[in-house]
């Protein structure tokens, strides 16, 4: 838990190249080198550049304290705006990371003001496991659409089983609007959000289209 972020960077450069490639816009070299992974997860933010990736990939965060260790899948860590389900006396010990198997795809977005040094406003991470196009399952966690980071069932359950097509990602963003309930701030406005929070699932089509083309 008390890696450096720009350590994680340099790790998943090989093992997780996507989520390097997130992490390399977390923020300035001097930034990177004093954060840390269990920091920006025990912040509990809902625009943390690093949780998104995790939730999708059932990562496991590890609590220790006076009663000993105990694992929670981070998708059941947080309760709550800046809430999360470790007691007083436990700290996060470790993060457990899976890698991505055969056939599963992990895709990362993050929309700011700015490309370099800025804060999330809205910030997504899809994983998916194909077989040829079809989808055979997905799970999709949206940052700086809550008060906290979250999955979208309903979207999941709209996409599993189905075929990549413009169609089948047009569709899944309109229900992904109904599983989120931004607010309007400095860095956005809800119906902004709202846009891009359909649109990103527009983006991944193409992205996923076009590697399939070139792979053939």
């Amino acid at each position: 838990a008390n890696l450096s972020i720009a350590e994680m960077e340099r790790v998943a450069s090989e093992a997780l190249p996507e989520y390097a490639a997130l992490i390399s816009r977390f923020g300035s070299p001097q930034i990177k080198n004093a954060a840390t992974l269990g920091g920006n997860i025990a912040n509990a933010s809902p625009i943390g550049d690093t949780m998104p990736a995790l939730f999708v990939l059932n990562a496991q965060v590890e609590l220790s304290g006076v009663n000993g260790a105990r694992r929670v899948n981070i998708n059941d860590f947080y309760t709550g705006y800046k809430q999360t389900v470790a007691t007083a006396d436990e700290l996060i010990s470790r993060v457990r990371i899976p890698r991505l198997g055969r056939g599963e795809v992990l895709k990362l977005f993050k929309v700011s003001k700015r490309q370099e040094l800025d804060i999330s406003t809205l910030s997504a991470a899809i994983w998916l496991k194909l077989s040829g196009r079809l989808i055979e399952d997905v799970r999709i966690a949206y940052g700086g659409v809550a008060p906290r980071i979250v999955r979208l069932p309903r979207t999941e359950a709209h996409l599993k089983g189905r075929n990549i097509s413009a169609e089948t990602f047009d569709s899944a963003g309109e229900v992904a609007l109904s599983e989120i309930s931004p607010i309007s701030d400095v860095r956005g406005s809800a119906q902004y959000r709202n846009r891009l929070a359909a649109n990103i699932l527009r983006k991944l089509y193409h992205q996923l289209n076009a590697e399939q083309a070139q792979a053939s």
